[in-house]
Formats: C-alpha cells, structure tokens, sequence
C-alpha cells in the first residue's frame, strides 16, 4: 500500500485538502432483520476508501449507516433497472454518495447506478474504492476480454503512459502495470494505484452503427482514461 500512497509526491502536485465527502450507507435486511452484510464491513470499506483515495487527497466521511427490511432486494440483477432503482430511491439526493449493501449481484460484486452504488457481500473495499473511481470520472481499463481478441502484449514505455509522471519500471510486462491500478477491470489484491496521466490499455466505448443505426460495444487498444488529473473530478456524482 506504501508504493501507491507516493502517486501525489511523485508527481510534485500539492492539492488543498477537500472538504470531507459524506457517505450515506443502507444494508437490506431480511424479514427476520438479519443483515445483508454487517456494519463493521461497511466501515472497513470506508476506511480503505480513505486509504486509496489519499492518493488524491481526498477523504470521505461514512455519516448515516442504516438497515432497509426489504426481501426483494437481497439479491440485485444489474439489468433489471426497476429493481435497482427502486432500491436507490430510498435516499437518493443526500449531496453525498449513497451506498446500498445486498446479499448478491447476478453478474459482478458491486455496480453505479444514476442514483448510487449497489455493493455486494462478495465486494471487498477495494470494489468500492473502484466504483467510486467511476463516479469521479475514471473508467475501466483491461489487459484482455472475452469480448475480444484484442490483448495488451509487451512492455511498458513512456509512449504507453506518455502524461504520468513519476518513476515508472519499464521493464515489467505492461500487462502486470495495468493490474496494480485501481481501475483495472478485474478483482485482484493489488489494483490500488490512481494514476497521474492515461495509460495504454484495453478499452471499451459505446458507438452508433451509422448502417444499422444501433449502438454497439466497440472494444479497442489505446490510452484509456485512468488518469486522475487528465479525467478526474474530486466531486465524484452518479450522473
């Protein structure tokens, strides 16, 4: 954790300290009461949240931690916009982040709604510290998909992260550069850093098929926006 914590020396920028970002979090409960996920996971994902996030000088302050007995929403399909909206309305508008915890989600541990984050018990913090990377503007990044056949492949350089700064290793694989970084597009245990500038990577955009008139997933290699400084906000929103 030391190494990612040196991005904002490394790059000779002094931020003034924001004010604190307020979370508001809810956990489903089941009839009975019983917790989707207790409240000490919630407060260990803010904690790492703070950790990641000092990086850009950023700090987040859990203020409201509350349950919701609602069944239906134990388990979350991230298609099903009705179900997940109705869950976020419960206080969407707080001026904060909202955070709502549920047992599962179908097809990954955590998700950003328009209206707030939907975190899974399988979530670390980690997978909340990534999500909340998307709402300040930064998106994912991928050394390969199933969706493509296109793979990152060789070797950092200067030309594949030309507006970093710092003191990269350009000897290891570009590849493993990309799983150490907050939003690489996987679960790992190491993707903690924010990045100053893009990196070269595995991208993916929505586009029009100027034929068809449909929009489709376009996958695609180039400098993907990680870069905080580049892309970043430090009033992270769920538009």
């Amino acid at each position: 954790m030391k190494r990612a914590l040196l991005t904002v020396l490394e790059i000779g920028l002094l931020l003034p300290v924001c004010a604190s970002i307020p979370i508001h979090a809810f956990i489903v409960c089941d009839a009975d009461g019983s917790p989707a996920v207790a409240t000490e996971t919630v407060r260990d994902h803010i904690s790492n949240l703070n950790l990641v996030f000092s990086q850009v000088v950023m700090d987040f302050e859990l203020v409201r931690l509350a349950m919701i007995t609602n069944e239906n929403w134990l388990s979350i399909s991230s298609s099903n916009s009705a179900q997940h909206q109705a869950l976020c309305a419960t206080a969407h508008g707080t001026g904060g982040i909202e955070l709502y915890y549920v047992e599962e989600i179908d097809d990954c541990v955590a998700f950003k709604t328009p209206s707030g984050l939907v975190v899974s018990r399988d979530a670390n913090g980690l997978s909340v510290a990534h999500e909340v990377g998307h709402l300040c503007g930064l998106t994912d990044i991928y050394d390969d998909h199933e969706g493509t056949t296109l793979r990152v492949t060789g070797r950092s350089s200067r030309n594949r992260m030309p507006n970093d700064y710092g003191r990269p290793d350009f000897s290891i694989p570009h590849a493993k550069r990309l799983e150490r970084l907050l939003m690489y597009g996987y679960q790992n245990s190491s993707k903690l850093a924010i990045t100053g500038g893009d990196i070269y990577g595995l991208g993916r955009s929505v586009r029009r098929n100027e034929e068809s008139g449909n929009y489709e997933l376009v996958w695609d290699l180039y400098n993907v926006e990680v870069g905080f400084w580049e892309h970043g906000t430090r009033t992270p929103s769920c538009d």
